[in-house]
């Protein structure tokens, strides 16, 4: 088995710097370079990224020839290979990190060659032998854009979880990289590892606002507050043509994308490189011709402010406070507003006095 250049590495983890090393060499030298890459034991997806540039072969102790060998951690490889030069690569800051660098030498070894400055220096503190400094290859190409979703939904039945499963194979089988984050309660996970499921928060207009679309593909809907609130934030939606949709403001094309039902047919490319900008006006409610007018005095309690201390009821009963979280001791002393004051004093389902007025706060 003769190479010209032969690069070893044992395992192939799943993620890491060493594979990541690996593939941006061959994937940088293999148009212009003989390359074979040998490994004992790896993760598929490492290994088929790396097959697209050089050949892959399983190491289990052949007899080898080549120009040059390039070793990491593990050396074995060196005891059944004829080489004209061995390089050893020096992937760690071996003095920072505490190793011991005589594990990874080999007397046959020609020359060391470190990822960095950092790593050289330590390698040769260590050992005293030189170690010359050859940046990590990067072969970048020009990346796609991801497409950023987001749902904001339960995932009842009517909902349309199956479309979301649906919609996101077809994005996958399209080779359109996205992420597409669903605020949920449900607990059960999708197929898709593009989509991620989020515990529900309250607070979702910054995530609607930086999302390239928002999704809801539901059976039926009477008003969507999430729809509403993505299309007055500018962001489109992609969402069921169903009747209330139309009815919010949904426009094919204009202000977001009306997907059938069945799904059938749905253009996912256009999806992708045709995201609409569009200025939008809600429609005003006219709750106010139906509220009877005056001032609250509850807002004027909230902003009032006063210093209570813990009654014993706190241990009697064995409750926690509903704000401090937590069964409060007797004389404790905190700060509660008018409301919660009204609450603690013996408007509270035990019916007792939960705390002390101590005095109301400038």
């Amino acid at each position: 088995m003769k190479y010209k250049n032969v690069i070893y590495q044992s395992k192939f983890n799943a993620i890491g710097g060493t594979e990541s090393f690996v593939y941006n060499l061959v994937k940088k030298y293999s148009a212009t370079h003989d390359l074979a890459v040998f490994y004992y034991r790896g993760a598929e997806a490492q290994l088929n990224r790396i097959r697209q540039y050089a050949q892959v072969i399983p190491y289990s102790g052949q007899d080898i020839e080549c120009d040059v060998l390039i070793t990491g951690a593990d050396n074995s490889i060196i005891n059944t290979t004829q080489a004209k030069r061995i390089i050893h690569v020096v992937h760690a800051d071996y003095k920072l990190q505490g190793l011991d660098p005589k594990q990874h030498m080999h007397p046959r070894i020609t020359e060391y060659v470190a990822v960095s400055e950092a790593a050289a220096k330590g390698w040769t503190e260590l050992t005293g032998v030189p170690c010359k400094v050859i940046p990590n290859p990067l072969a970048i190409d020009k990346p796609k854009r991801v497409l950023r979703l987001i749902s904001a939904t339960r995932l009842t039945p009517e909902k349309g979880r199956h479309r979301i499963e649906t919609l996101a194979q077809m994005l996958t089988d399209a080779g359109l990289p996205f992420q597409w984050l669903v605020f949920t309660n449900d607990t059960g996970g999708f197929k898709s590892p593009n989509i991620i499921n989020v515990p529900p928060r309250l607070d979702l207009e910054p995530y609607i606002a930086s999302a390239d679309y928002l999704v809801q593909l539901s059976d039926s809907e009477a008003c969507c507050y999430s729809v509403n609130e993505a299309l007055t934030l500018g962001t489109p939606v992609i969402v069921t043509d169903i009747p209330s949709f139309r009815e919010q403001g949904v426009e094919d094309g204009k202000t977001g994308y009306l997907l059938p039902l069945d799904m059938q047919g749905v253009n996912v490319k256009q999806l992708y490189n045709k995201i609409p900008r569009f200025d939008f006006e809600p429609r005003e409610d006219t709750w106010g011709d139906e509220l009877q007018t005056g001032k609250s005095e509850y807002t004027k309690a909230l902003k009032e402010r006063y210093l209570v201390e813990a009654t014993d009821a706190y241990q009697r009963l064995n409750t926690r406070d509903a704000i401090l979280g937590r069964v409060l001791e007797p004389g404790e002393q905190f700060t509660v507003d008018g409301i919660r004051l009204g609450v603690l004093l013996g408007d509270n389902r035990h019916g007792c006095a939960m705390v002390k007025k101590i005095r109301k706060l400038k």
